[in-house]
């Protein structure tokens, strides 16, 4: 993990991504924006209540940051569930109204062999799943929180980028980024009963005894559930690094809904392929 600091906003890159120059990528902290308190300071999520010019700008400094300002950022409206979508070259001729959140299409991955993209998913809490092909040359980012992760959405990405690229998974880079981990992220049956009955998902699973020993409530652990389901999608285990943080531990870095009661920001992830 490579950890870097320009004009105070701290993100966050993977060593094995970092080897190629042929993609950027950052997941960034929540340090060094214009957004106040409860969004401070670098919060790049527009459904969360904050000034949306505020959240324009801050957005606008990610890209700047990586010194690439005039690259398009793509982005969708979370649903929490398991729809991929493609980022092709049409989506540059509608970049004011992709500001729009209603004009967004509704999908949880992203997926673009275009370069001068930068994928754009806003988190705070769960786990951002990036992927490069250096091979096909080709790059996607997934949001999954627990009902994506039930669904497979890290496996089924996978095998999208097969479909749609030709990728092998054999050889895909996979990062997995920040998010809740085991020691804080309590669920209960509800949770437990829709991976049970979800076959991706039962196969998956890997929940903890309660912190508190409790019969009734588990502690999910999502990058391991997703490592697994990446694993089970041939993507070679030794090509993928986890970032360890925990963002409900770590608030002074990143968001947390269940950290901070569900009044906070969104922190970015990008990844986006460079121009030749």
């Amino acid at each position: 993990m490579i950890e870097e600091q320009q004009a105070a906003r701290l993100f966050f890159q993977f060593d094995h991504f970092s080897r190629y120059p042929a993609m950027t990528h950052a997941v960034f902290s929540r340090q060094g924006g214009l957004s106040a308190a409860p969004y401070a300071s670098l919060n790049t999520g527009l459904s969360v209540g904050d000034d949306r010019p505020t959240v324009f700008e801050n957005r606008r400094l990610l890209s700047e940051t990586l010194g690439q300002p005039d690259w398009l950022i793509a982005t969708s409206w979370i649903v929490h569930g398991d729809e991929i979508i493609e980022v092709g070259a049409e989506w540059k001729h509608n970049h004011d109204e992709l500001l729009d959140p209603g004009f967004r299409r509704r999908a949880d991955a992203l997926m673009t062999s275009e370069p001068g993209v930068f994928l754009l998913i806003s988190y705070a809490d769960c786990l951002p799943v990036l992927y490069f092909d250096p091979v096909q040359r080709v790059a996607a980012l997934t949001h999954a929180g627990w009902r994506g992760t039930s669904l497979c959405i890290a496996g089924k990405t996978v095998r999208a980028l097969v479909e749609r690229f030709g990728s092998r998974p054999a050889d895909l880079l996979v990062g997995l980024a920040p998010s809740i981990g085991p020691c804080c992220y309590e669920v209960g049956p509800d949770v437990l009963e829709t991976f049970e009955r979800l076959p991706d998902g039962a196969h998956s699973a890997v929940f903890q005894p309660h912190v508190d020993g409790r019969v009734d409530r588990w502690m999910l652990d999502l990058k391991e559930t997703n490592r697994k389901q990446l694993l089970a999608a041939g993507v070679a285990s030794e090509h993928i690094e986890i970032m360890l943080f925990c963002t409900s531990c770590r608030t002074d870095l990143f968001f947390s809904h269940r950290g901070e009661q569900g009044k906070t920001g969104r922190f970015a992830v990008l990844v986006g392929l460079n121009v030749d």
